[in-house]
C-alpha cells in the first residue's frame, strides 16, 4: 500500500485507511509508538494502549447503548408503525 505523505502545518502526515485503522483498533487520538523498524529500513507503528482513552471510549458506549435504549422504548409505537 504505497501512501504520499502530505504537509500538515509544520509537520507531515499520512493518512491511514479506514479498514487498517479498524484491523488495529486504532481512531483519531489514539496512540502509536513511532520507531525504527529493524535495520532501519522503515518505520513501525505500534498501538499504545491507554487505559484512560479505553475507558473513555467503553463510557461513551455504554451511553449511547443506553440513550439509544431509551429512544426505542419511548417510542416503540412509531418505531412499529414504520415498519409495516
Amino acid at each position: 500500500m504505497i501512501r504520499v505523505i502530505r504537509p500538515i502545518g509544520n509537520s507531515c502526515g499520512l493518512i491511514i485507511d479506514k479498514a487498517v485503522l479498524d484491523l488495529f483498533n486504532l481512531r483519531a487520538g489514539s496512540s502509536v509508538d513511532v520507531t525504527l523498524a529493524p535495520e532501519g529500513k522503515g518505520i513501525l507503528l505500534t498501538p499504545v494502549e491507554n487505559p484512560e482513552v479505553d475507558a473513555e471510549r467503553a463510557a461513551h458506549k455504554a451511553r449511547v447503548r443506553e440513550a439509544s435504549e431509551h429512544v426505542r422504548k419511548r417510542q416503540a409505537k412509531v418505531f412499529k408503525r414504520l415498519a409495516e
